[in-house]
């Protein structure tokens, strides 16, 4: 808090604080075949109750059996930096898993997926994209991403330019939790 000032311990802080540091090494040690996996969730038409896709939502299973919330483990993962790493694998999981069900089903549903805004950042995330839709014969407009609203779309530039070549891809963009931040 600075110098010449005096803070009394909090227990409950201390209590964040330790979580926290859990989840950090939780995080780094973690093995993301044996401990994530993605629940598909799906988008439905209101008019006419018909599934047109699925959202890939990210579950973390501790070794120890621990669920850990995504509320918990993700501003975690996103301070320090290791979102960029789970993302990748979430788009290729999901997207994966969209070639599997291509090959034993008729109908071809959309997969929506959550990018954080470090991921969209990186410098080869358009590239990482492309190749991950490549690998796993799925078109581009049966990729829907959603970007959270906090990323600053107005006054940021390469922002601008990025989400632009993805929608020239094909590739769909959605605002998550819209009016939450």
């Amino acid at each position: 808090s600075g110098f010449n000032k005096v803070q009394c311990f909090d227990e409950e802080l201390e209590k964040i604080v330790s979580n926290k540091n859990r989840i950090e090494i939780l995080l780094k040690r973690a093995c993301f075949d044996e401990e994530f996996t993605l629940n598909y969730q799906p988008q439905v038409m209101i008019e006419n109750g018909s599934m047109f896709g699925m959202e890939a939502l990210l579950r973390w299973k501790t070794p120890d059996g621990r669920m850990i919330s995504p509320g918990e483990f993700i501003p975690i993962a996103e301070e320090t930096g290791y979102i960029i790493p789970i993302g990748y694998w979430v788009m290729q999981k999901a997207l994966e898993q969209l070639h599997d069900w291509d090959e034993v089903c008729e109908n071809r549903p959309r997969m929506s997926i959550n990018v954080s805004a470090k991921q969209l950042m990186e410098r080869d995330f358009i590239r990482n994209l492309y190749e991950a839709l490549l690998r796993n014969k799925i078109a581009p407009d049966r990729l829907e991403i959603e970007i959270t609203e906090s990323i600053q779309l107005e006054e940021n530039q390469e922002v601008k330019e990025k989400l632009f070549k993805i929608h020239e891809m094909g590739v769909s963009i959605a605002i998550d939790d819209f009016g939450t931040g």
